[in-house]
């Protein structure tokens, strides 16, 4: 392993590396006898990173945020007096969040982790330098406090998990990305938001994708802003278990920029639209917060995903009984797609390449029922003796609703959460 931590094993180009040779050297002297295979560490990227799409200042306030046109688009008021998010978190990979944010502070956990710094302050921060020499200094700083804000917006009462994978320019690469993936999984979360993609496929980035569906982890990913659907952003387009995102405008319209593919899931609004002067239209655009304690407007399909992993989360809230197993992915992803409305009449040329329809979150959590409150596992109305029980049946574990606090284990915590709400 020491020898193989210093061996240069891929480009982020995708290309040959330079330094092969000594890969294929070293399987020879037998330093990597235990290594079953191995891939390039290609880039992963926010698709407004390249794109060159940044964010716009928005000077609103909290209820404006709270109102815009987007939350009557997705029925958020009717929807939340069936379900809110209670008891899921969600996992943010992304360019970190700032937890300090008044409408995340009470959402974000602290034990998420920055797989780019390397410790454990996975924040929105910006290194004040044209890092990717595109004349462009820290352009997707903000990006991961924005998704965040989109997740809370849809799902309230969720928690929110950052994990940091990208850099102040959006980029990252698939080890920190594999990594990132891994961490959420192990800490139990229900939902992974990928606001990223790449168009190289990784082996080892699906096999993590495979092992949270295997968990009943709901993968939400962009379909990417190339206005193309060849080639294939991965993982959003290529793996058809992941629930692929695509961006409309508010006349459900494929945006200009939003890719478009077969194997997408969904389309949310994700698209602000400008005056003849230039200026955004507040009640026609995407509004959320950027680090600081401001809000801004931006647009791209990594603001569609967030609306859609949201509502999975309203949806996986409904049913603390659902196991962690893939059975569990199939029934959020019917209950996201039945929900949907459909769009393929507004968009003659993309016909089955946008997916389902257009989220609708109040449509979706009307599928199911009213969600319970936090401890009752069985959902049958009632916090008592039965959830107890489940609780000690799952103590110690991981993958289970039974983390009533989403801290990634079954513990005395979650027994004294649920006496909380006992009865």
């Amino acid at each position: 392993w020491s020898q193989l931590t210093n061996i240069r094993t891929g480009t982020t180009n995708g290309g040959r590396s330079d330094n092969w040779e000594l890969v294929e050297d070293s399987f020879e002297d037998g330093y990597l006898e235990q290594v079953a295979w191995m891939e390039f560490s290609s880039e992963d990227e926010a698709p407004e990173g390249g794109t060159g799409s940044t964010f716009v200042d928005a000077p609103v306030s909290t209820a404006l945020f709270q109102s815009q046109y987007l939350t009557t688009k997705l029925g958020l008021a009717t929807a939340h007096t069936v379900a809110s998010g209670v008891g899921v978190v969600v996992a943010v990979l992304d360019t970190g969040v700032d937890s300090t944010h008044a409408e995340l502070a009470s959402q974000v956990l602290t034990s998420g982790w920055d797989f780019i710094d390397g410790d454990a302050f996975p924040f929105d921060e910006s290194s004040n330098q044209d890092a990717d020499g595109d004349g462009l200094v820290d352009e997707m700083a903000g990006h991961g406090t924005y998704v965040a804000g989109l997740i809370t917006l849809v799902a309230p009462d969720a928690k929110i998990l950052p994990i940091r994978v990208l850099d102040s320019e959006g980029r990252g690469n698939i080890w920190s990305l594999v990594r990132g993936m891994w961490y959420a999984i192990d800490q139990g979360v229900e939902v992974i938001n990928l606001s990223l993609g790449s168009t190289d496929e990784s082996d080892v980035v699906q096999e993590a994708i495979e092992e949270a569906r295997a968990r009943g982890i709901a993968v939400v990913a962009a379909a990417g802003n190339c206005d193309r659907t060849e080639p294939e952003e991965f993982p959003a387009m290529e793996i058809d278990y992941v629930i692929g995102v695509a961006a409309v405008d508010n006349t459900e319209t494929r945006a200009a920029f939003s890719n478009f593919h077969e194997n997408l899931a969904l389309s949310a609004p994700a698209v602000t639209t400008h005056d003849v002067n230039g200026d955004p239209i507040l009640e026609e655009s995407v509004i959320s917060t950027i680090p600081g304690g401001g809000y801004a407007f931006w647009q791209g399909t990594s603001m569609a995903t967030p609306l859609v992993a949201g509502t999975a989360a309203l949806i996986r809230s409904q049913h603390p009984e659902w196991p962690a197993e893939q059975t569990t992915i199939d029934a959020v992803r019917e209950a996201l797609t039945s929900g949907a409305l459909p769009i393929d009449v507004s968009n003659p040329d993309y016909a089955g390449l946008l997916g389902a329809g257009r989220v609708d979150a109040n449509s979706s959590v009307l599928l199911g029922p009213v969600a319970p409150a936090l401890g009752d596992l069985n959902a049958d109305g009632v916090v008592n003796v039965v959830d107890l029980l489940l609780i000690i049946n799952d103590w110690g574990m991981t993958h289970t609703s039974a983390d009533l606090t989403g801290d990634g284990m079954v513990d005395v915590i979650d027994i004294l959460s649920l006496i909380e709400h006992w009865g």
